[in-house]
């Protein structure tokens, strides 16, 4: 089991010479919950992950800078750093004020830090590659090449869409199908009188036939969940389905 160490520590870039200053009541634990979250890639300073994952472990050391004897004490040691404004640009710190139990949200200047951190954050998205991006928040961010553009606008070009495929293609980025006019309804109902679901299977109770379970449920007087339990059930063996010879087949 590792030593319980209070104390003041510092994580440190040898490749850029900036670094991280932290305090902890247990240090070798905080020690190993940083090297957890890089290794994850989940770091909450996301300004550190990408150091870390631009420049690799191995450029990455982590020393003990003060031993306390209360984590009241290293706490205080700590905001010395992060109020010293001399060494302020080479800190991966991005609060600069451990007060209020270390809560951001008691932070006065919570918003004024937001937004600090939100500009300077989307400064940094816009000058990394693709492949940085790709390395730091897990996901590949692809362009077409001029020739690839052509060929795609080539492809599309004289293309005709059918009504009903726009039609389809809208309800799917939509969600909502388009209210039928009366007329509509009178011409949709017309086409479908008389004609009977593809799904639907004549089924035998007692000897009688039924057009389908709802039909027998009506005639019986059972729910529809009640007759197809009943279809599947071993105990029920006046209960079958149909084929289309009306001749019985084997139970489902």
């Amino acid at each position: 089991m590792s030593e319980i160490i209070i104390g003041v520590y510092k994580i440190s870039n040898i490749k850029d010479g900036r670094y991280y200053i932290g305090y902890s009541k247990h240090i070798e634990r905080r020690f190993k919950e940083h090297k957890r979250k890089f290794k994850n890639n989940c770091h909450d300073n996301s300004h550190f992950q990408y150091s870390y994952n631009k420049y690799g472990e191995t450029n990455f050391i982590y020393e003990i800078i003060h031993f306390c004897d209360t984590i009241d004490q290293a706490k205080e040691l700590e905001l010395k750093y992060l109020q010293n404004k001399s060494i302020r640009d080479n800190l991966y710190n991005l609060n600069y004020d451990n007060h209020a139990d270390g809560h951001f949200e008691n932070n006065l200047n919570k918003e004024e830090i937001r937004k600090k951190i939100s500009v300077s954050a989307k400064e940094k998205f816009k000058k990394m590659s693709p492949e940085e991006r790709s390395s730091i928040y897990g996901r590949t961010v692809k362009k077409h090449t001029e020739e690839t553009k052509e060929k795609l606008r080539n492809i599309s070009k004289g293309r005709i869409v059918s009504a009903e495929t726009k039609e389809k293609l809208r309800i799917a980025s939509t969600g909502h199908k388009r209210p039928c006019s009366e007329e509509t309804k009178k011409k949709l109902s017309k086409i479908n009188k008389g004609k009977k679901p593809s799904t639907m299977i004549k089924i035998i109770v007692d000897n009688i036939i039924y057009e389908s379970i709802t039909e027998a449920g009506k005639q019986i007087g059972k729910r529809p969940s009640v007759i197809l339990w009943r279809l599947k059930s071993k105990n029920f063996n006046n209960y079958k389905y149909l084929d289309k010879n009306n001749e019985d087949i084997l139970k489902k």
